[in-house]
């Protein structure tokens, strides 16, 4: 952690003590669409469940696991779920980016911009189908949709190395960049496989920092000497680790369910580094549950596209 705070307090110290003079400082506003990059994996499923549910949820999201089920009776006559697991990787990195940059150019070759920006991520959306073959004349099929996606406010100071053409100027930044006020959002949608009902789920997460690293290349094109406009490729390496996550909504056939038949336990977990239990603990249900930490991969690339305005 101090190999990325300290190069951080460095940057935001230059560009403290040198933005009042106003020499070659400008201000970049600029959108842009970023692509999800790298997926994590092996994340377990956990959800809430009602008794005539076989919706299994996930915490993690990095991956979504399809079950198509084939239900038959045991030699008891009780039901047994032969299923196959299928996974399909998710990211919540892709999405839109907008904001402004504040920039000052100590000479003709570097510089420190430091970024306040908002990231609205694109929806992640995936579904399973559950079978009941008891019946081979009568197979019931259902299915579960759902989908998932994050808001994150960012700050991002960077280190800029420019070249000193005229009016085409080609750069390379590198920096830090911090997430705060992260909301991850899942909403599941399923219909029952031994009734008509449908119950929506929605959960949010939230709570935590996240500390990434970011890299972009660039070219700025003069359009005459106060303004210009700028093209550049960036990636973003980072993840995210929620404190909570809680269950904010859950309907039956659009009723109101949340009270009545979900406990405090199945709403709210907190996450932990470490979580110790013990077999002569009893369970209390008006409790939160407590859960090892889960990370959400927010890497991405992209393109930005923006304007720049020299003081």
């Amino acid at each position: 952690m101090k190999k990325i705070f300290l190069p951080l307090i460095l940057v935001l110290g230059v560009f403290i003590s040198t933005v009042s003079a106003q020499e070659g400082a400008y201000l970049n506003v600029y959108g842009s669409y970023g692509l999800a990059g790298a997926s994590a994996t092996n994340f377990v499923a956990d959800g809430v469940m009602d008794v005539d549910s076989f919706a299994h949820q996930m915490t993690g999201m990095h991956e979504w696991m399809d079950y198509n089920g084939v239900m038959t009776l045991d030699g008891d006559g009780n039901f047994v779920l032969n299923s196959t697991t299928t996974t399909s990787k998710v990211n919540l990195g892709s999405g839109l980016n907008f904001g402004a940059t504040f920039g000052y150019m100590f000479n003709d070759h570097i510089g420190a911009e430091l970024g306040f920006g908002y990231f609205l991520g694109g929806k992640n959306t995936f579904s399973q189908e559950f079978k009941d073959e008891t019946d081979p004349a009568n197979v019931v099929t259902t299915t579960a949709t759902g989908e998932i996606y994050a808001n994150q406010f960012r700050i991002n100071p960077m280190l800029v190395i420019s070249t000193d053409f005229k009016d085409f100027v080609p750069y390379a930044k590198f920096g830090v960049v911090l997430g705060v006020g992260t909301k991850v959002m899942e909403s599941y949608s399923d219909n029952k496989m031994f009734s008509a009902d449908n119950i929506v789920q929605n959960f949010e997460s939230k709570g935590g920092l996240s500390v990434g690293i970011t890299g972009v290349v660039g070219a700025l094109y003069q359009l005459n000497k106060k303004t210009g406009i700028f093209l550049e490729l960036a990636t973003t390496s980072m993840s995210y680790a929620p404190k909570t996550r809680t269950l904010t909504d859950y309907t039956i056939n659009g009723d109101d369910a949340l009270s009545p038949y979900v406990s405090t336990a199945a709403k709210e977990t907190e996450y932990s580094d470490e979580v110790s239990s013990s077999s002569a603990e009893e369970f209390d249900p008006t409790l939160s549950t407590l859960s090892t930490k889960i990370k959400y991969p927010f890497s991405t690339f992209g393109i930005n596209l923006g304007l720049r305005f020299s003081f």
